[in-house]
């Protein structure tokens, strides 16, 4: 499942996300309470932010020669998956 393509699609589909919610918030009447927009937000660009950070490495990943290199790239990349599901996670209880 976790592949350059899945990533790739995942930070198109939160770039969207984010790029709603920014026309939500800059459409609201200003008695409007968008304070869970706000944090929405917020959590999408983190979010964004760590699918971003897993695309590189998934990249530098592809890129190694040297097997030993490899796995522990390999790891870094499980690692920061780990790390954004974890923040998924924490998201959706909020």
């Amino acid at each position: 499942m976790w592949d350059l393509n899945y990533v790739n699609d995942m930070i198109n589909l939160k770039s969207e996300m984010i790029q709603d919610k920014d026309n939500f918030i800059r459409e609201a009447d200003f008695n409007r309470d968008i304070t869970q927009c706000v944090v929405s937000r917020s959590n999408l660009l983190q979010q964004l932010t760590k699918l971003e950070e897993i695309r590189d490495e998934i990249q530098k990943c592809l890129d190694l020669e040297d097997m030993n290199d490899y796995i522990s790239q390999f790891a870094l990349v499980h690692t920061l998956i780990e790390s954004y599901k974890a923040i998924t996670e924490e998201a959706r209880n909020q």
